[in-house]
């Protein structure tokens, strides 16, 4: 009984220290952006995160915890932001070729921020099949309907506009900015923040609320090149469901579809 009742105890501080959290984030989100959607948002963030809650666990698959990932997470992070530094730098030179800058960071970027990251996991005996992919049916349609929940807003206030790839030159440009944001944005980043973040993090003996606010925080920092101090709101509480969907399904593989 006594066991029982620190349990319960331990499981509402975390559910306290979520709401505090979330709070603060959906402030800052709504104080800084001030628009419609943002409200839409934010009750459809709500809504994914009250849904996770109530999904119960995947009990057959566990996380590992690997304090050796702190290597190829910070050799991996400190790429990324050269990475977007370069990324910023190609933005700003003037597109001869329309698919020119979208070749480069395929072929260049890519094998230089995925490829060395890859053996120097290698050389601190982490593999990715240390972490699990297989995932079930269910955690695969929770994604979908995270998805569906998370895009219902953009389409209420843009319409079916938002389904046009009308902000890209051509449809090559399209079809190279889609591969790219499938391998590096969806597959790589799920691999750094989820895999071997939240590894290194459960290394430490955190509860899973501790560790996904923190993973969440470093994931919106690497986004600063993309908007203000402030800004990173978003990035984080994108990166809090992502990584509560993580931490539930105990796969890679529903958080990359996600993503």
């Amino acid at each position: 009984m006594h066991k029982l009742s620190d349990y319960r105890k331990s499981n509402i501080k975390e559910e306290i220290l979520e709401v505090i959290f979330l709070i603060g984030m959906f402030v800052v989100l709504w104080q800084y952006y001030r628009y419609s959607y943002i409200s839409h948002l934010i009750v459809s963030l709500i809504i994914i995160i009250v849904l996770l809650n109530l999904l119960s666990d995947n009990e057959s698959m566990n996380i590992p915890s690997k304090r050796k990932a702190i290597f190829p997470f910070i050799y991996i992070y400190i790429l990324i932001f050269f990475q977007s530094t370069l990324y910023l730098k190609l933005m700003t030179l003037p597109k001869i070729v329309s698919i020119q800058s979208s070749i480069i960071r395929l072929i260049i970027i890519q094998i230089i921020v995925i490829i060395l990251p890859m053996l120097t996991c290698y050389f601190f005996s982490i593999k990715l099949t240390d972490f699990n992919w297989k995932t079930s049916f269910k955690w695969l349609v929770v994604s979908c309907v995270i998805f569906i929940i998370l895009f219902i807003p953009k389409i209420y206030i843009d319409g079916f506009s938002v389904f046009k790839y009308n902000k890209f030159s051509c449809i090559s440009d399209y079809i190279f900015d889609s591969f790219d944001a499938l391998i590096f944005n969806a597959s790589f980043e799920e691999v750094l923040f989820r895999g071997f973040l939240i590894s290194l993090l459960k290394s430490f003996k955190l509860n899973n609320t501790k560790i996904n606010i923190i993973q969440s925080i470093i994931f919106g920092l690497i986004h600063i090149y993309q908007t203000s101090f402030w800004g990173l709101s978003y990035h984080i509480l994108m990166g809090y469901v992502l990584g509560k969907l993580y931490l539930k399904s105990k796969s890679l593989t529903p958080s990359i579809i996600l993503h």
